[in-house]
């Protein structure tokens, strides 16, 4: 798109040029060749000081660009430890780090004004000074008669017509440095790494692999295929430590509509087992360190509670799809499986409600850990994988998870398979 602004001015030049020679004739006056020499020099003046404005508006836009994105990347880092800030009454700390980051960005957007200023009056003086000369040469050449006051008119006309052109190309430079660099994170993240082959991947070895357990069994059953694990291995990379390898040497064979716990000390790697069980972390291709039969259906519960801005019905059956629901929205099935699991009576009058909330900041502890284990279970899904289920709840609510969780009679057939992470503590409470 450039080149095509850039194109504009030679053409422009070249139809002047033109209207000298074809002025010339048609008065019949000789060629005015100190104007053909302005048309020369002028646009190769134009081209350079465009070259210019180009440059130095990219140098400010990238620094405007990089202004915000650290302004954004501060302030979120801000929000995040903003409660440790709170707790330690050290407000005055956060908006001391706040006004810093908002004087860089104050400074780079003034400077970025001054330099679209400047090179706004630059092409205007540019073309003003231009047509200032030729109006002092031309005015001397119409006293001489060299050439007809038409054409010295003409010519001034095409002096301030260039001047508007220059001027709408460099805004139209102004927008495309303003909008690239946009088009470049878009570009970036539209074709960042996904784990989409990772998947496909694996989906196609657990197709291979089912084939291969059916062909063993003496009677083909796929509600009888295992989760099965061999010697699994992971590897985190951080900065200061450099490489560290988690190892779960020997087989591992999980059958459906089973419920199982991973207990051991912490630090041990329960939470990292899991998530490579419920393929929240996912192998190179290549490896297949975990197989899953294909036709399972898996769902990994997050440690932390998370909750969509809307009603509490909604995030209750977030992830269900509507023609799956009863017609009431899956309220009476919510209300049974919250009753079941010791929910507060704040939290079960709020089932009735359409109010739009941020439930993060409304739920009790409990509760919303109880949430996100009755949104699991409303899913329904037929692999479910679930870090310290009962580590925020009381007596009542360990009871009737564990009740639940255990009663396969609770769900609609016995192939489902609980998979959960516990301590050692927990675990001997089991």
């Amino acid at each position: 798109m450039q080149m095509l602004l850039f194109a504009d001015i030679p053409v422009q030049f070249f139809m002047l040029v033109v209207f000298q020679f074809v002025a010339s004739y048609a008065f019949a006056k000789p060629l005015n060749s100190m104007m053909c020499l302005a048309m020369v020099l002028l646009p190769g003046m134009l081209f350079a000081l465009l070259a210019v404005q180009m440059d130095s508006m990219k140098k400010v836009v990238e620094q405007v660009t990089l202004s915000e994105e650290g302004a954004t990347a501060s302030i979120n880092k801000l929000l995040e430890i903003y409660p440790l800030v709170k707790d330690f009454a050290k407000e005055s700390w956060i908006v001391r780090q706040f006004m810093t980051v908002m004087d860089q960005r104050v400074r780079t957007s003034a400077n970025m004004g001054r330099t679209i200023q400047l090179n706004d009056y630059a092409t205007l003086w540019l073309v003003t000074i231009a047509t200032a000369v030729y109006f002092f040469v031309g005015g001397a050449q119409v006293l001489h008669k060299e050439i007809t006051l038409g054409m010295f008119l003409a010519n001034l006309s095409a002096f301030s017509s260039l001047g508007h052109v220059c001027g709408m190309m460099y805004k139209a430079v102004e927008k495309i440095a303003f909008v690239t660099p946009a088009m470049e994170r878009i570009t970036v993240l539209m074709n960042r790494n996904v784990d989409l082959p990772q998947h496909k991947y694996m989906l196609e070895e657990a197709h291979k692999k089912d084939a291969k357990l059916l062909s063993e069994m003496k009677q083909p059953n796929i509600d009888k295929l295992p989760i099965l694990a061999n010697d699994l291995n992971i590897t985190y990379y951080m900065k200061a430590e450099g490489s560290s390898n988690l190892r779960f040497p020997g087989h591992l064979e999980i059958h459906q509509g089973t419920l199982n716990c991973i207990i051991g000390k912490r630090s041990e790697g329960k939470s990292s087992l899991l998530r490579l069980l419920a393929r929240a972390i996912l192998p190179a291709i290549g490896e297949g360190p975990v197989h899953i039969p294909s036709h399972l259906r898996l769902l990994h519960v997050q440690d932390e509670p998370t909750f969509l801005h809307g009603t509490l019905l909604e995030n209750l059956t977030f992830g269900v799809e509507p023609e799956q629901l009863a017609p009431d929205g899956g309220r009476k099935f919510c209300m049974e499986l919250c009753l079941r699991l010791g929910l507060s009576q704040a939290s079960l009058n709020a089932l009735y409600s359409e109010e739009k909330l941020a439930w993060k900041h409304v739920l009790s502890k409990t509760d919303a850990y109880l949430i996100n284990l009755v949104r699991a279970f409303v899913n329904d899904p037929e692999v479910l994988c679930i870090h310290k289920p009962t580590q925020f709840f009381d007596e009542i609510a360990t009871a009737g998870c564990w009740k639940f969780s255990g009663n396969s009679s609770q769900w609609e057939d016995s192939r489902k398979t609980k998979l959960s992470e516990q301590g050692i503590g927990q675990g001997r409470a089991l």
